[in-house]
């Protein structure tokens, strides 16, 4: 059973959000995200529209051949797990004439079966298998084939589908395309925004995102030069469009929303513990500083958390942690959660995991590769 609702549509309707509004006939029509998803993002409408614009940019539009990072999207949902975006398929993908064989053979990794995508399946195999296993090959392979533009906007597509993965999988997102049996017809969704228009309609492009072309210039002036996370900015540099959709999704993930950025950012610290890399957020970071989060919390997120945190902090940092040793969310971690937040800060704490522990483990790696 799915653990959050869907926003219907006549209130999405009622925003007379006109990009928003697009972004869900888009979902209708090339079903990868579902519309679905939509509206379950939908209860934080903030944060919903910074991901899709990311999303957008970075799979229904971008350098890299959509194809391609169908594939390796797909390659990346099975091998963690998380069968609701394993079993989407991109309409788009399909007219290209990506087939089902392909798929199977990036999820396998078979050589010599995808000449070009291969560097880039055998990346996504080993962000989703051992972080700690990717090396300065794996970057070397994938700039003999992709530029510098296509390698930028491909690792972070691939950072975000392997975190994003895990959070679809927690929040169990139901599978709309099927009802006793047989296929659902798009009026019998729970979500009927517009259907009539894409139905009747012929469009075969996506939506172009209104990207914030300031959002990587403003992140940069709040983080110090030399850490990982303007590493990573200046690395997307070489595709402004998935640079500037980046950042504007991390800010509003750490950042913006109802729920307390304290909470956001002892998540931050909390998996930078975990993940073996506290350059990504230390002590001395000024918006650590700024929240009160010192040395008492940096201790006590190691050890024991009573008396320092709040209930809400710690069933959201029990949460964090599950989500990054890849565990099933079982009800024992999501029903605390669920008792302390609403619906609209379940979707915003999501993101804020999201948002950072795949691109953690990808700044680790091009540190230990010295391949930034």
């Amino acid at each position: 059973m799915a653990r959050l609702t869907l926003v219907p549509g006549e209130i999405v309707e009622a925003w007379r959000d006109a990009e928003l509004e697009a972004f869900y006939r888009d979902a209708y029509k090339f079903g990868t995200p579902p519309p679905t998803s939509l509206a379950i993002e939908s209860h934080a409408p903030e944060m919903m529209r910074a991901w899709v614009r990311f999303w957008w940019t970075t799979f229904h539009h971008g350098v890299v051949d959509h194809g391609l990072k169908e594939v390796v999207r797909i390659s990346i949902a099975r091998r963690g797990n998380c069968d609701h975006c394993a079993n989407l398929r991109s309409a788009t993908a399909k007219a290209q004439g990506v087939t089902e064989a392909e798929i199977q053979a990036a999820i396998n990794v078979l050589p010599g079966t995808l000449a070009k995508s291969g560097p880039a399946a055998e990346f996504a195999v080993a962000l989703t298998t051992d972080h700690t296993k990717i090396n300065a090959s794996h970057f070397a392979e994938l700039r003999k084939v992709f530029s510098a533009s296509q390698v930028a906007e491909l690792v972070a597509f691939c950072a975000w589908q392997f975190a994003g993965s895990k959070m679809i999988s927690a929040w169990k997102t139901e599978d709309y395309r099927e009802k006793n049996g047989r296929p659902i017809a798009l009026h019998e969704l729970p979500v009927r925004l517009a259907y009539d228009n894409v139905t009747n309609g012929n469009r075969m492009s996506a939506t172009v995102p209104n990207n914030d072309v300031d959002a990587s210039s403003n992140l940069l002036a709040l983080v110090p030069s030399d850490s990982p996370l303007a590493r990573w900015i200046n690395f997307l540099s070489a595709q402004t469009e998935v640079q500037n959709a980046w950042c504007n999704l991390y800010i509003h993930a750490l950042d913006r929303g109802s729920v307390d950025s304290r909470i956001k950012h002892l998540i931050r610290v909390r998996l930078s513990q975990l993940l073996d890399y506290p350059e990504w957020a230390p002590p001395a970071d000024r918006r650590l500083v700024e929240l009160g989060i010192g040395p008492d919390e940096f201790a006590a997120l190691r050890s024991a958390r009573e008396g320092v945190f709040s209930r809400r902090e710690a069933v959201a940092l029990d949460y964090a942690e599950m989500m990054c040793y890849g565990a099933e969310i079982t009800d024992e971690v999501f029903d605390p959660l669920a008792a302390e937040y609403s619906e609209p800060d379940l979707v915003e704490i999501g993101f804020a995991v999201s948002a950072q522990q795949g691109v953690m483990r990808v700044c680790k790696a091009l540190d230990t590769a010295k391949a930034w």
